[in-house]
């Protein structure tokens, strides 16, 4: 492990030591007795094996990382050392309690030298008794005002981390982890931007088309720019993309080698395994999967901005996700694609690694506004910069702008033409009422799916595979923002409410993908709409100045595209926006000044709250989804949950909309259909569902 991240000697050589000495504590009575009797023992015996530690005057982290490997400093399981009473309390309790606890490992002391003695460790006292106590280090380093350098901050870090997360591989009997396998690329004839990615070494910002080959492109400068077995994130804006991206890269690599990490894998992997029969099987065999995906284990992980930025809030053993991504290569794919609070979460994240754990990174787009990428740049000054417009096969349209000026509901007859024409037609709503509306009206006409993301999990993850599935993919996709992000579905024609014009350019990219038509496909955008309803999901600052730059009835060539780009977003992001981003920068430097090793963090701020989302049970699925809860069949209940929008939880609950389940989970009073989703009745016309 220590060579798989390129670590300095000094740390792989504390790692070793720490690894030796991080168990020898359970040579103690009763840990034994425990091991043969399953009798309790009410001990740490971690604490016994960081005495060991102090007496062969380990250095300071090998004795702090074995003392913490299960229990972080401030969790009350290390009270025993008397790392919390006062002197008196310890002069008259504690030390009798110690003395008590280090005559456990009378009876096997003996073993305990010997064992020592054959790794190259004879200075041991001659008996347990003799052993000093490890309160004042413990207590030295628990203080709240002790002040640590950052490198010693890392040290720390790296050996925790990697010492838990050793001990955690080990105990599920995997001793070492997947290695990365030779790439097997369907093809090798690079384009010139990729082969230039190919070679570049250290940190890069790439812009190329959708459907040019990034994937590849950043692949191949992630493998260049390993130097031993460090690990590789892939970041992506939505679960749906990351399980499509899983699937690309397991056929590059191989499955062991890329693992999901978001909040539903456990379900995913649940779904794989279960049958009518087998549910406690099938639990079993996802949480194991599921466990390894976390694990510091598989080589390459494509994951969510969430699964990085909370290492920075010190969750519990945090220490494990930063010591993994030591040296590691970050690829972040859709970079344009976040909104002012999640970019200022990732920025903050991406510049701490960068700056402390050696952590080099891609940063890739298919356009970016100009404001954009010289933040990119303030975070990565030194990054190498390639563009895949330079090449000439990139250039050639694949979309031509219509703007209407009418609403998205005025569409219904173009749409139904279309289709009776033989086009796929992709149809893109701001609103899931809106969407609801149109598929009501729609559905009847052709071969039609609707996603949006107001369906319970059980019922989303069934339209994803339809969606994603070339065999089954729909004539008719009515959808909204859920489709814009690294979905690799292909349509002819596309109709969509105004959206911010980087918005709108990624619902574009789902159209004529690969500019497989002859000519440039249209994509229609309809410049009216109902601001009252929109407002819960786009400033309309940005919405005015898409459709006063939009250059309507053009061939979407890549200047044009930028120029729009560049005029929308020539003062940057709106006011609200702007406040939004300096708000998080502000929140995120909090975080990181409570960021302390050995110790979870402390302070008050909701890191769930920062990605908006709350679940909920239908009112009309409550019944099943308690007799799931009953019959201990968590996941399966998990299958009947609705994610929304904390201000829409709060607007249904000030509507006396919301409930309490028996189990404490919000239901909505609102109507639920699996076809069409939730306040899919649209007589009830509620305005926080928009």
């Amino acid at each position: 492990m220590a060579n798989a991240l390129h670590l300095p000697e000094d740390i792989a050589q504390m790692l070793r030591d720490a690894a030796v000495l991080h168990d020898v504590g359970k040579a103690a009575k009763g840990f034994q007795r425990m091991l043969q009797e399953d009798e309790r023992w009410q001990h740490r015996h971690e604490l016994l094996s960081a005495a060991i530690a102090l007496a062969l005057e380990m250095p300071p982290e090998v004795v702090l990382a074995v003392a913490t490997h299960h229990k972080s400093l401030n969790d009350v399981g290390l009270d025993e050392s008397g790392i919390r009473v006062t002197e008196v309390v310890w002069q008259k309790h504690g030390v009798q309690q110690w003395n008590r606890l280090l005559s456990e490992l009378g009876e096997h002391w003996q073993w305990v030298t010997e064992f020592l003695a054959a790794k190259g460790s004879d200075r041991l006292p001659p008996s347990p008794d003799k052993l000093p106590p490890v309160r004042e280090l413990l207590r030295q380093y628990s203080a709240p005002n002790h002040r640590m350098s950052p490198e010693q901050q890392r040290r720390l870090v790296l050996l925790r981390g990697l010492l838990m997360a050793a001990d955690h591989l080990a105990s599920g009997h995997q001793t070492v982890p997947a290695r990365l396998p030779e790439p097997v690329w369907k093809h090798r004839a690079w384009y010139p931007f990729q082969q230039q990615m190919a070679n570049v070494q250290g940190h890069v910002v790439l812009e190329a088309p959708t459907g040019s080959g990034k994937t590849e492109a950043a692949i191949l400068w992630a493998l260049h720019n390993r130097k031993a077995g460090e690990r590789i994130f892939y970041v992506l804006p939505t679960q749906a993309s990351i399980n499509a991206m899983v699937h690309r890269l397991r056929g590059v690599f191989c499955e062991e080698a890329v693992a999901p990490v978001h909040a539903r894998v456990l379900q995913q992997e649940f779904q794989a395994y279960f049958s009518d029969d087998n549910y406690h099987e099938a639990v079993a065999k996802a949480r194991d999967r599921v466990d390894l995906y976390r694990q510091f284990y598989a080589p390459l992980k494509v994951l969510t901005p969430h699964q990085i930025v909370k290492h920075l809030f010190g969750v519990s053993k945090f220490e494990v996700g930063l010591a993994e991504m030591y040296n590691g290569l970050v690829i972040v794919d859709e970079v344009h694609a976040y909104d002012a609070r999640i970019q200022a979460l990732l920025e903050c994240s991406l510049r701490f690694l960068v700056e402390n754990y050696g952590v080099r990174v891609c940063l890739m787009s298919a356009t970016m506004p100009d404001f954009l990428k010289q933040r990119m740049l303030q975070l990565v000054p030194d990054a190498t910069q390639i563009s895949a417009y330079a090449d000439t096969r990139f250039t050639k349209p694949r979309h031509r702008l219509v703007v209407w000026d009418r609403l998205l509901e005025e569409c219904v007859g173009s749409i139904r033409a279309d289709l009776e024409a033989g086009k796929r037609v992709l149809v893109i709503c701001n609103r899931v009422q809106q969407a609801q509306w149109l598929y009501t009206l729609l559905r009847d006409a052709a071969s039609v799916a609707l996603i949006h993301s107001r369906f319970t999990y059980g019922d989303r993850s069934r339209i994803e595979r339809r969606v994603l599935e070339a065999s089954s993919q729909a004539q008719l996709l009515i959808a909204t923002q859920v489709v814009e992000v690294s979905l690799d579905i292909d349509y002819d024609v596309c109709y969509t409410e105004v959206a911010p014009v980087d918005d709108l350019l990624q619902r574009f990219g789902r159209v004529n993908r690969r500019g497989r038509l002859p000519e440039p496909a249209e994509v229609i955008v309809c410049a009216r709409f109902d601001e009252e309803k929109v407002r819960y999901v786009y400033d309309g600052e940005y919405l005015r100045r898409t459709l006063g730059a939009a250059p309507d009835g053009k061939a979407l060539t890549h200047d044009i595209l930028l120029q729009w780009l560049q005029d929308v977003y020539k003062d940057g992001w709106s006011r609200q926006s702007e406040q939004a981003y300096r708000d998080t920068i502000t929140t995120m430097r909090v975080v990181l000044d409570a960021l302390v090793p050995l110790r979870e963090a402390e302070h008050t701020i909701d890191f769930d709250r920062l990605f908006g989302a709350i679940d909920v049970v239908p009112s009309a699925l409550q019944e099943e989804y308690l007799h799931r809860i009953s019959e201990r069949q968590w996941l399966l209940a998990h299958d009947f949950l609705v994610p929304i929008r904390y201000s829409t939880y709060y607007g249904l609950k000030s509507r006396d909309l919301i409930i309490g389940a028996a189990d404490g989970t919000p239901v909505v009073r609102v109507k639920y259909s699996s076809e069409t989703g939730l306040g899919s009745h649209l007589e009830e016309d509620v305005a926080w569902l928009a």
